[in-house]
């Protein structure tokens, strides 16, 4: 566990802090099928009908099962006529309610890759959007990598599937990685060069073990356009959708000082409707920023 506590692709912390959820009345889980054989299992949960806002939660690469309710996140859905939705990776599956009940299947997850869980994104959308009707509304909540992947998505589908970008409401990101995920492995193996090793070998079980992700998944990955080229491809989309960033100042694996960077060059020439919290804390996030999550989507959601 050393290392890959440590490693940015594979911290869920801000995302795991799990509440009990006992209260919520309605909750689930389905199949997410996609084109290349592979399937992710969808969670969802809500409260209150009819449903108007769904929060799409996707947390960062590793292996934990997303079968909970993030603790955060159960004042939304006890107080608004809203949804989560989110979903495990191909191979990993768990009991709702229970994060440590997670079970790993490794054929499907070693074959899993960025492009899988864009996929998997899609259908998840898909599945909220026909279960609620189109006048839902979804609010894009990621972290870490799954940040990255929701702008991925929201891209794709600005250009490819408005019907379901203009039901695009915010999104809300914590850790997001702004660099190209070369830069950023390189950086983190200089430090830790044992995953280095694991990663020019392709030994399955230590990067199993120790990174939560495959060579497919590096090279999927590293050909991917970077953070802030997302948000460079959305401000040419001139897209007016709020997006709100958490950035821990003492975050070592994506820093701070790339957030700051974002800032200047989005008052400079971007100029999209971005908010960003900084807090004290690190890439696992802090109470603060869980508490203003809170309250975010308490004011978004009515």
């Amino acid at each position: 566990m050393g290392l890959a506590v440590r490693l940015w692709f594979v911290t869920l912390t801000l995302v795991v802090l799990a509440g009990c959820g006992s209260s919520i009345r309605h909750r689930g889980a389905q199949e997410l099928k996609t084109a290349e054989g592979l399937s992710c299992r969808a969670y969802f949960a809500w409260q209150h009908e009819p449903v108007t806002d769904v929060v799409l939660s996707l947390g960062g690469t590793g292996t934990q099962s997303m079968a909970f309710i993030p603790e955060w996140l159960e004042p939304v859905l006890e107080q608004r006529h809203a949804a989560l939705w989110t979903f495990d990776k191909p191979g990993v599956s768990g009991t709702f309610g229970q994060p440590g009940s997670t079970h790993i299947e490794d054929p499907p997850f070693r074959r899993h890759t960025q492009g899988t869980l864009l996929a998997c994104a899609q259908l998840a959308i898909e599945q909220a959007h026909a279960r609620f009707g189109p006048a839902v509304r979804f609010h894009l909540r990621g972290h870490s990598e799954g940040g990255l992947v929701l702008l991925y998505w929201f891209d794709r589908a600005l250009e490819s599937r408005s019907d379901l970008a203009q039901r695009v409401a915010s999104l809300i990101l914590s850790g997001v990685p702004l660099e190209p995920m070369q830069a950023i492995f390189e950086r983190q193996f200089a430090q830790w060069p044992g995953a280095a090793l694991g990663v020019r070998e392709c030994n399955w079980s230590t990067m199993k073990q120790r990174l939560g992700i495959s060579c497919d998944y590096m090279r999927d990955a590293t050909a991917r356009p970077s953070g802030l080229a997302m948000f460079e491809r959305l401000a040419q989309r001139s897209v007016r959708v709020p997006i709100d960033i958490f950035a821990g100042e003492q975050d070592l694996h994506t820093p701070s000082s790339f957030v700051h960077g974002l800032e200047r060059w989005n008052r400079a020439e971007g100029h999209l409707p971005l908010h960003v919290q900084y807090y004290q804390g690190g890439h696992q996030g802090s109470p603060e920023a869980r508490r203003a999550m809170t309250a975010l989507l308490l004011e978004r959601i009515r």
